[in-house]
């Protein structure tokens, strides 16, 4: 049996040990024991623990090995590759070092070594990628977005380190070299930050870092970059430290004593920046590739979203930097691929067996890359027009022209479909069990597949209303079965497939009775079980516009219900932070900020809302972690005279800072056209979010009354009000009727107003990653609706709604 030895073992390091030790005689080795008592407790493998800055500790620590694998940070790396290929012996490296590795060709040549370097994801697979292409097309432009996150962002840093934190810092230090034009570029990092749209987590910001590396040497490619994506909002964070020298190097002379920034800068960081064991994170890769082939214009885009193990506790990036990296130690240790001296990735990408073993391995452990290969380049269409249609999949080991087919899955044929960017025809949406498998081209489905044919009707993600009372007379206020099936029924119907069960303030007894229904409600699954959802739209938490609120800015909301943040009865309520996703409250309010603090803590996010604040208040609130506002212009404040001075309040707040998502009751009752416009241009299809507010009046004729509470409404002229007419009391329209406004009053692009009721509110509270969007891996929650937005067909985790025929087989 071949022998390994892998030098590091930290996250990826021992993600490759465990991978190759089913296959070769793996030796671990790192410098802290407990790193190397854990794997080697764990797997079949044997571990050392060794001082691997030491030249002497490396050679004696991979004498006898076939193979070396070399994860140790970026700092150490040049000099450890170098040891090892004096050594004489075979490596595959993933260090990130800022050294270029050409400089030891010579040696590796001599030496007789294949020594693989930056054999990562990124670099790795991506340039792997670009050297499969570059030999079967001219290349003109190649671009890059990669980037691994926690799933949940926590405050301030919305931020884990999925690898070496030192090598992160690296990324915000080290200049960034691109190629414009077919010249190489030098540009600081953290430069040219954009925002840009990732499925399935949605809007992330990109920046330039030092990614191409080798790609810079072997590639003739005239344009290419490479950028690092992070959640909106942590790249100025780094920017401020930057700048401010906390990441600089030179010591300092502190009371007497001479420190290094950047070493007491990640003595505070890296704790918080650990991932905690079992802490779910994901890896995104987005790459472009655009030339020509055959005297035609070729784009080929590659897309990979890839999610922590679960089960074996392995983090995304470590699977799939790790993977890439086994997968071609395999193709060294079989000689498959023995060209000799310094290789980078690219030049196994080339070799187009290579490349094709190292996508087959790589999808055997889970890690799925998929491609699609367009003839003519896509131009951005117009919002709401309709592009060609998009051809069959390339004919990769792992994207067959039958891929789709099977009987358990269900293609839906002939419909305009939603995306984030644009609305496509000619494509079919490919649903299998409760997930969306993506689209297809007609002609690829398997005859055997169950179809349904939209008949030309647009076909959008399943609406995600944020911030709905209830309807038909009921209200999520009643912990009771009959009350909150009648509402999700009501709303399913609609077109909504996802809600949170907004609850307006009451006593805190009767909210905590509410939480606790709400609790049973979600967890339950079966017919026998109270609050069993049946064909009702998903239930993803509460909304709870709280009593901690401004009296002044109350609207509706029973003024004997309002309580302070700080007279201890939010215990009460913060015991249900499991199913609490959505609360409101006043910041400005005493005991507001540590509320805050603690909910956000606790996973909840938190916004402003029924406010008096002024613009510094909310600023101190969004630096606990304040995310949302609720309902802009309805009960929250605005500009005010302080003497010669103007004090902005949250509405201007939340027009003005993008760390903020914001609603909009779209009934054009709430709002005059003029005040949603203005929402639209400041605040954007991204941030803005249109909601229902429905109360219990939705449905209900002219003129009936409802009550919430204590407190007695009345429907009049389309809207619920309090009986002497001096506020309104939620809204009387369901989501999907608020489209036509968005598009008909406001003027919103179609394509816009459909991320507004779906992707843009499912970010806003987190849940991106599996709703909003028609996306490969998102669940099956689609609504079909005629031209009047009437909802035509309804589905729910892949089954039809009640509502909706059958003869599909579903």
């Amino acid at each position: 049996m071949k022998k390994v030895v892998v030098l590091g073992a930290g996250m990826v390091g021992s993600a490759i040990a465990a991978d190759l030790c089913r296959e070769y005689e793996v030796t671990a080795v790192d410098r802290a024991p407990a790193r190397t008592e854990v794997l080697a407790a764990r797997y079949p493998l044997a571990a050392r623990t060794a001082n691997l800055a030491d030249p002497a500790a490396v050679r004696a620590a991979i004498a006898g090995a076939d193979l070396v694998i070399g994860a140790v940070p970026g700092f150490m790396g040049f000099a450890t590759l170098r040891t090892v290929i004096e050594t004489g012996v075979n490596v595959v490296d993933i260090s990130f070092f800022d050294d270029d590795p050409f400089e030891l060709d010579a040696l590796a040549r001599d030496r007789s070594i294949t020594a693989v370097v930056d054999c990562g994801v990124a670099p790795g697979l991506s340039h792997m990628i670009l050297g499969y292409h570059a030999g079967r097309m001219t290349v003109e432009s190649f671009r890059c977005l990669v980037g691994g996150l926690p799933v949940t962002r926590s405050w301030p840093w919305q931020y884990k380190a999925p690898f070496s934190p030192i090598d992160v810092l690296e990324e915000y230090t080290r200049p960034a070299r691109l190629m414009e034009n077919g010249k190489v570029v030098t540009r600081p990092a953290l430069s040219d930050p954009e925002l840009v749209e990732i499925e399935p987590v949605g809007t992330l910001e990109a920046f330039n870092t030092d990614g191409l590396r080798s790609l810079l040497k072997t590639m003739t490619v005239p344009n290419m970059v490479e950028k690092t994506l992070r959640y909106p909002g942590h790249i100025e964070l780094m920017r401020i430290l930057r700048e401010s020298g906390f990441l600089g190097k030179e010591p300092v002379t502190v009371g007497g004593a001479r420190v290094s920034p950047i070493d007491v800068t990640t003595a505070l960081l890296f704790p918080r920046w650990r991932l905690e064991p079992g802490e779910p994170e994901f890896t995104a890769m987005e790459i472009t590739v655009q030339g020509q082939a055959s005297g035609q214009p070729r784009t080929v885009a590659y897309h990979l979203f890839d999610r922590s193990d679960s089960a074996t506790g392995i983090s995304s990036m470590a699977r799939t930097t790790g993977y890439t990296c086994t997968a071609v130690a395999r193709l060294v240790l079989e000689g498959i691929f023995a060209r000799q001296g310094i290789c980078p990735p690219e030049y196994v990408g080339a070799d187009e067996g290579c490349f094709k073993r190292v996508i087959a391995d790589l999808q055997a452990r889970g890690v799925v890359l998929r491609m699609n290969s367009q003839p003519d380049t896509v131009k951005p269409a117009e919002a709401g027009c309709a592009l060609s249609p998009q051809p069959a999949s390339a004919s990769f080991a792992y994207q067959t022209p039958n891929s789709f087919g099977g009987p358990a899955r269900l293609a839906l044929l002939n419909g305009r479909v939603a995306l984030p960017d644009r609305i496509v025809e000619g494509q079919a949406v490919v649903i299998e069990g409760e997930t969306i498998l993506g689209l297809a081209a007609p002609g690829d489905l398997a005859a055997d597949i169950v179809t349904l044919d939209a008949g030309g009707r647009l076909i959008t993600p399943g609406l995600v209303d944020i911030h709905t009372h209830g309807a038909l007379g009921r209200t999520f206020n009643e912990p009771n079965a009959d009350a909150w099936a009648t509402i999700t029924a009501e709303n399913a119907r609609r077109g909504v497939t996802s809600l949170l069960a907004t609850l307006a303030a009451a006593p805190i007894p009767d909210l905590v009775a509410c939480l606790d229904f709400a609790r049973a409600w979600m967890q339950s699954d079966t017919p026998s079980e109270v609050g069993w959802q049946g064909d009702g739209v998903r239930v993803l938490g509460v909304h709870l516009e709280s009593p901690y609120i401004s009296p002044a800015q109350r609207g509706a909301l029973d003024l004997a219900s309002l309580r302070s943040p700080d007279d201890g009865s939010a215990a009460a309520l913060l015991a249900y932070a499991d199913v609490l996703k959505l609360f409101v409250l006043a910041p400005e309010l005493p005991g507001a900020l540590d509320l805050v603090t603690a909910l956000t803590g606790r996973g909840v996010i938190v916004a402003a809302g029924h406010s008096s604040a002024k613009d510094e208040q909310v600023l101190a609130a969004m630096r606990r972690g304040l995310r949302h506002v609720t309902h802009i212009w309805s009960s929250m404040s605005s500009t005010v005279r302080e003497g010669p001075w103007r004090v902005p309040g949250l509405l201007e707040t939340a027009l003005a800072y993008d760390g903020l998502t914001v609603e909009m009751i779209a009934d054009n009752r709430h709002l005059p056209p003029t005040l949603m416009k203005l929402a639209y241009k400041c605040l954007g299809a991204d941030r803005l979010c249109a909601v229902s507010d429905a109360m219990n009046g939705a449905g209900l004729p002219e003129g009936a009354r409802f009550r919430v509470g204590g407190m007695e409404y009345e429907v009049h002229d389309g809207v619920g009000m309090v009986l002497d007419r001096t506020a309104f009391a939620g809204s009387a329209t369901l989501l999907s009727q608020m489209i036509p406004i968005l598009t008909g009053v406001v003027g919103i692009p179609l394509v816009e107003a459909v991320r507004m009721v779906t992707l843009t509110p499912a970010r806003a509270i987190g849940m991106e990653g599996r709703l909003g969007s028609i996306a490969a891996g998102k669940a099956a929650d689609l609504a079909i609706f005629d031209d009047n937005f009437a909802a035509w067909r309804v589905m729910i985790g892949g089954r039809w709604c009640e509502n909706s025929k059958t003869e599909n087989g579903k």
